[in-house]
């Protein structure tokens, strides 16, 4: 076996290695972008419960202290909990 058949080997086991890491790379793709997506979903939720719970107890205290508090105010009108 000469020189040039043992480059030649030696570059067509390099190019076949190349080829499977790029496969298996390839094939990785799917699950990286699932978990991506999945952390990027969770952290979205996460920030929508937190702004509307604000929404939430913005209304409530807005409720309690202007509609509640102008009843409370006037003696005609009694505020219960319904």
């Amino acid at each position: 076996m000469n020189s040039a058949e043992k480059t030649s080997k030696a570059a067509q086991g390099r190019s076949t290695l190349v080829t499977l890491l790029v496969i298996a790379l390839l094939a990785g793709l799917p699950l990286a972008v699932w978990l991506d997506m999945r952390s990027l979903s969770d952290s979205i939720l996460a920030r929508q419960s937190d702004e509307i719970s604000r929404v939430i107890n913005d209304m409530r205290n807005f409720y309690s202290n202007d509609v509640v508090g102008r009843l409370v105010g006037h003696q005609t009108a009694t505020p219960t909990h319904n």
